[in-house]
């Protein structure tokens, strides 16, 4: 079946031009004879005709068939050229001639001929009735329509009915104006080439026009009518029609509402509005449950189209577009987009569509079900507000945006504020593999969900690149003003990770960064206090997060005067560089050099400096070795040395302290008496036995050195002790002012923590029996970590170690 739409336009058209025609020469026929309607009719492009008169009379003619066969429309060349042109008014105001009866019926019409060759024949009914100035035509082939055409005082109407629809015009000639509505309902399958994206079965539509036309218009041409009309037209859906995607078959939309309107001045148009809008009935396959998509077209801009020139159309490079679509589901509440922009074309050949108003907004979209972000172990985005310019082409979609995007974050492991100053992105068609990205990124408001580090407020600043399917990004984690993590990360297509770190804490000890560390520090390490100092650390890591191996290379840690009290211990001044490897089941020391100013438990000792290499598994701690290189321990003016060995803690260790020219004098100094006065240095070598974290001395020898040292003792408690016991009296007077040669010493300590001395002093006392050389022989038994414990409270110690003893005292 042809195109009915087309063929209706034209067939009134050639049908109306006929019709006028044979109008005007019939009383002409009926007047003036066959010979003169001849030649009047094959001016008019008539070839033949013939007539059947069923009745005559002054107020009605019928004509029961009337056959004309027609080889071209009527041309102008064929009126006089010096005439006059008339105007619509004129025309319209032209008086029916009285001689013309009341009524002129033509029961069957057939138009045939050359030019009716695609329709013909068409048949059909005429009536004119001259007294109510109407007339009527009604078609019986090849379609069936009905068209009416009536005057009334100075308002011409028509009106066309078909199958398809009707229209209903209405022309005042005296006032110039002009309305015209009506309805169609197209088939799809007349649509040609897009009837297939279509699958409703029609596509009703409504028409609605007016404007004016200035009577005085005089009647020149079909290009002299279109030039003087003004006015607006609108075309609008009534039903709503289900339409596919071309080139995704797996989208199909329902266009609910869609409006076409046209603004036209003089026959020329100079402006047209588009406004369209439904929801999406199928879209592709996504792990987000959604359940609309409501969507919003519109386009609107001026024009110059001149009249019958509308290839003029092609030369409009751009074309304004504007769309938003409203998304709601289970994982998706209040997501906006929309987006503005224009379509670029030349010579009616798409070039690009850009879009630099684009935003998309949700209230909420949750991403658990999104196996792509499963590794960040995402819930929900929320506020999101993500602005980007797009620009689509022929092969490719690019994004880019400069103006802030921020959403709220919600994740198993914290929630944060997620800022994206920057973005870019270009997305090829034919290989999205082959997608780029690059965006910067700023997290604050970071709220930590893991109990440990809750109290940790860092803030996040990225450069992210993504290209061929792997992930680099360049940024900063801070924690406080000159504490903060660099990092240089890439994240393969098979989750192979690897990262370059840079850790930088220049005071430990500010307070931004303590109010953060000090509840980390309490569950972790809460017998570590810090002082002052500062940290740097370097490391290269490299992992897979899919398999969850991972390892550190080169790695080095410095320190900076650290000073911090762990338990009762404290530390001054420690410096530390090393350089260090780890993997998910040990952290290996290669080589660390230590240094410190002091360590103070109870006696103070110090400075001192070590090289070492260690092994530490991070399960069995107790399995750890340590690789003693070179050492330098001072204590109580002397030095103390330890085998430079490696000591593998899995095993008993026997480890022999070698002391040098330890100062008795310091030593007592840090006891907590003033009974006693000694100096003197004494030299030996105690033996340690550590099994199962357990220390122990088995005889370990102390001696002194020449010349030996001088002892006082006040000895006043001990005469009153004695009473009148002679041996005694005289211990008491020899320990007074006692000078000895030879000290020695048997050091023991047990499981119990029981310090045992057994000393032995060869000497004498000046005053006491002319210098007689005395040998005594004492054994002392010492709690020691009383003693420690009683040394530390004696003497100057911080707060800190202060309240934990006597916490533990009482």
């Amino acid at each position: 079946m042809p195109n009915t739409s087309s063929r209706v336009y034209r067939l009134l058209a050639i049908t109306g031009s006929a019709v006028l025609t044979l109008a005007l020469f019939i009383g002409v026929a009926l007047l003036i004879g066959l010979s003169i309607a001849d030649r009047k009719l094959a001016k008019a492009g008539i070839e033949d005709w013939s007539i059947s008169i069923g009745s005559l009379s002054e107020e009605r003619v019928v004509i029961e068939q009337l056959s004309v066969t027609m080889s071209e429309l009527p041309s102008s060349s064929t009126s006089n050229s010096n005439a006059t042109p008339t105007t619509i008014k004129e025309l319209l105001n032209t008086p029916i001639p009285n001689w013309l009866p009341e009524v002129i019926v033509i029961k069957n019409i057939t138009l045939k001929g050359g030019l009716l060759t695609q329709y013909a024949p068409i048949v059909g009914e005429l009536k004119l009735d001259t007294k109510r100035q109407n007339v009527s035509l009604h078609l019986l082939q090849p379609e069936v329509l009905n068209v009416n055409l009536s005057r009334n005082n100075s308002t011409l109407s028509a009106g066309i009915t078909h199958s398809l629809g009707s229209f209903n015009a209405n022309y005042g000639f005296s006032t110039g104006q002009w309305d015209i509505k009506g309805s169609v309902k197209v088939p799809t399958k007349y649509l040609s080439r897009t009837a297939k994206l279509v699958k409703s079965e029609q596509i009703a539509l409504s028409l609605s026009a007016d404007g004016s036309l200035s009577p005085e218009t005089e009647m020149t041409g079909a290009k002299s009518l279109i030039s003087a009309i003004s006015g607006k037209l609108t075309v609008s859906l009534q039903q709503p029609i289900n339409v596919t995607s071309p080139g995704v078959a797996s989208v199909e939309t329902l266009i609910t509402k869609g409006d076409v309107g046209l603004g036209f001045n003089r026959g020329v148009i100079e402006n047209y509005d588009l406004k369209f809008s439904g929801e999406l009935t199928q879209w592709p396959s996504l792990p987000l449950e959604i359940n609309s998509v409501k969507w919003q077209f519109a386009s609107q801009d001026a024009l110059a189209l001149e009249p019958l020139n509308y290839q003029q159309l092609f030369s409009k490079t751009e074309w304004p577009v504007q769309l938003s679509l409203a998304v709601e589901g289970e994982d998706v509440s209040g997501a906006q987009l929309t987006m503005a922009g224009h379509v670029m074309q030349s010579d009616a050949q798409f070039i690009r569509l850009n879009l630099p108003k684009t935003r998309l907004t949700a209230d909420k979209i949750t991403t658990a079900s999104i196996d792509a972000l499963a590794p960040l172990k995402l819930d929900s985005l929320n506020k999101l507000a993500l602005n980007t310019d797009i620009m689509l082409e022929h092969d490719q979609v690019m994004f880019s945006s400069e103006q802030l995007s921020s959403l709220y974050i919600q994740s198993q492991f914290a929630n944060a504020n997620f800022l994206i100053p920057t973005f870019s992105a270009a997305i090829p068609f034919a290989s999205p593999n082959e997608a780029t990205a690059e965006l910067s990124t700023k997290i604050n408001n970071v709220a930590i969900k893991v109990e440990e580090l809750e109290s940790l407020k860092p803030k996040l600043s990225h450069r992210i690149q993504y290209k061929g399917g792997s992930i680099n990004t360049q940024g900063t984690i801070e924690l406080a003003r000159g504490a903060r993590l660099n990092h240089h990360s890439t994240l393969t297509p098979t989750q192979d990770l690897t990262s370059n770190v840079d850790i930088n804490l220049n005071d430990l000890t500010q307070t931004a960064l303590q109010e953060q560390l000090s509840p980390l520090l309490q569950n972790t390490l809460p017998l570590l206090t810090l002082d002052k100092g500062g940290a740097k650390v370097g490391l290269k890591l490299s992992g897979n997060l899919k398999t969850g191996q991972w390892r550190i290379d080169e790695g080095e840690v410095d320190l900076n005067n650290v000073s911090a009290i762990y338990d009762t211990t404290s530390v001054t001044n420690a410096n530390l560089n090393a350089n260090f490897t780890a993997n998910s089941e040990h952290l290996s020391l290669q080589q660390a050099d230590l240094s410190l100013a002091s360590i103070q438990q109870g006696f103070t000792i110090g400075p001192v400096s070590a090289e070492l290499a260690a092994k530490v598994p991070y399960k069995n701690q107790q399995n750890s070795t340590v690789t003693l290189k070179n050492h330098s321990i001072k204590a109580l003016g002397g030095s103390v040395r330890i085998p430079e060995q490696i000591y593998d803690f899995s095993e008993p260790l026997r480890i022999p302290v070698v002391f040098e020219r330890i100062n008795l004098g310091e030593l007592m100094r840090q006891y907590p008496t003033n009974r006693i006065a000694i100096d003197g240095n004494v030299s030996g070598t105690i033996p340690l036995l550590w099994d199962s974290q357990q220390l122990t001395v088995e005889k370990g020898y102390l001696s002194a050195v020449a010349p030996g040292g001088h002892l006082k003792v006040d000895s006043s408690a001990l005469r009153s002790a004695v009473g009148s016991n002679p041996s005694l009296k005289t211990l008491a007077s020899v320990l007074e002012d006692f000078y000895y040669q030879e000290l020695s010493s048997v050091v023991g300590y047990d499981k119990n923590g029981e310090l045992t001395l057994e000393l032995q002093l060869n000497g004498y006392n000046p005053a006491v029996e002319n210098g007689r050389k005395v040998k005594l022989n004492v054994t002392l038994e010492e709690d020691l970590p009383a003693l420690i414990k009683g040394i530390q409270l004696s003497n100057s110690v911080s707060d800190v170690i202060r309240k934990r003893i006597q916490q533990r005292v009482n």
